[in-house]
């Protein structure tokens, strides 16, 4: 049944509606109005994988992309407006990972990696 869905959902999301983006770049998988390109794919693809870990790493980056994309939706329909706001938590987040790479890249300028017989 799982290796059915995977081929029939690809295969669906792909026959309905027409390609926003310019022909160059294909959608490879569509869930409701968002679209996954063929250039996002090509960038998320680790380099050096043979043609068989290629194909299993764009088969589960797409699967998971379609699932994530599902569970969003669900998300979005169902949360509260207030739940759904998360501007406060994401102010939050950028404020943690703006100190920490300033704190290492401070710590990388201070450090002495010089060592001495001493």
């Amino acid at each position: 049944m799982r290796l059915q869905m995977l081929i029939f959902l690809p295969a669906l999301m792909l026959s309905c509606g027409s390609n926003p983006k310019n022909e160059k770049n294909k959608a490879i998988a569509r869930v409701l109005d968002n679209y996954l390109y063929s250039d996002d794919l090509a960038s998320a693809m680790p380099y050096g994988l043979s043609p068989n870990d290629s194909a299993s790493f764009a088969s589960d980056y797409i699967e998971k992309w379609i699932r994530n994309q599902l569970i969003l939706n669900k998300a979005e329909q169902n949360l509260t407006d207030e739940e759904k706001n998360v501007d406060q938590q994401i102010q939050n987040y950028r404020t943690s990972l703006l100190i920490y790479t300033y704190e290492q890249s401070y710590v990388r300028q201070k450090l002495d990696t010089v060592v001495t017989e001493e």
